[in-house]
C-alpha cells in the first residue's frame, strides 16, 4: 500500500486493526452485522465526497473479481447508511475488517472508473496521489493537498524484481531506499 488509495481498516505493525476511511467499526452480538462509520470530512484526490455509496459501489467491485479474497467472505448484503457501511454476513466471519485492511480492499473514487466500468485513473483519498505512472513499475506520487505534518512530498517508486539490482542501485546512489 502506497498510501495512494485508503482500506475501511488499517493495520499496524504488530497486525493490529486500526482506523482508517472508517473512524471506528462494531459488529453485532450475533456477529452478523458490521458498521463501519466514515471518517467525516474525508474527500477523494479529485474532490468529491468518501461517501457511503461510494464504498459500497467500490466493493462490490472488488468481490466481483473472482480471484479476490473478499469474494470468499459470507457477505449477504452492504447498504450506504448516510455516514457508515453496513455490511451483513450470511454467517459469523470475525476477520471481516482484516479482509477489509488487505492492499486489495483499497476504496477508489468513482470518477476512477470510465462510462463502460473499466477502471482508468487510479483516485485514491490517502496522503499521496497518484502524479504518473509508466510501465507499470515506474510511479511517481505526490503528497495530496490535504496532506499535513511531516511528509516527503515526492516520490519516485520503481518496482524492480531481480534482488541482485536493488543494491546496486543503492550503491549507486540511483535509489534512496530498497
Amino acid at each position: 500500500n502506497l498510501e495512494i488509495a485508503e482500506t475501511l481498516v488499517r493495520a499496524d505493525e504488530s497486525g493490529r486493526l486500526l482506523p482508517a476511511l472508517a473512524s471506528r467499526f462494531d459488529a453485532a452480538a450475533d456477529g452478523l452485522t458490521w458498521r463501519f462509520h466514515l471518517r467525516r470530512g474525508a474527500t477523494f484526490h479529485d474532490g468529491s465526497p468518501v461517501s457511503a455509496q461510494a464504498v459500497v459501489d467500490e466493493l462490490t467491485r472488488i468481490r466481483e473479481r473472482t480471484a479476490s479474497a473478499l469474494s470468499r467472505v459470507p457477505v449477504q448484503s452492504m447498504r450506504a447508511e448516510e455516514e457508515r457501511v453496513s455490511i451483513t454476513l450470511a454467517r459469523p466471519f470475525a476477520l471481516l475488517p482484516a479482509y477489509l485492511a488487505t492492499g486489495a480492499s483499497v476504496i477508489l473514487a468513482p470518477g476512477s472508473y470510465g462510462a463502460n466500468g473499466s477502471r482508468g485513473a487510479i483516485i485514491g483519498s490517502g496522503p499521496y496521489r497518484l502524479a504518473a505512472l509508466k510501465d507499470n513499475n515506474n510511479l511517481e506520487m505526490r503528497a495530496a493537498d490535504a496532506a499535513t505534518g511531516e511528509i516527503i512530498r515526492t516520490v519516485h517508486y520503481i518496482a524492480v524484481s531481480d534482488a541482485e539490482t536493488r543494491p546496486r542501485m543503492l550503491e549507486a546512489g540511483n535509489a534512496h531506499l530498497v
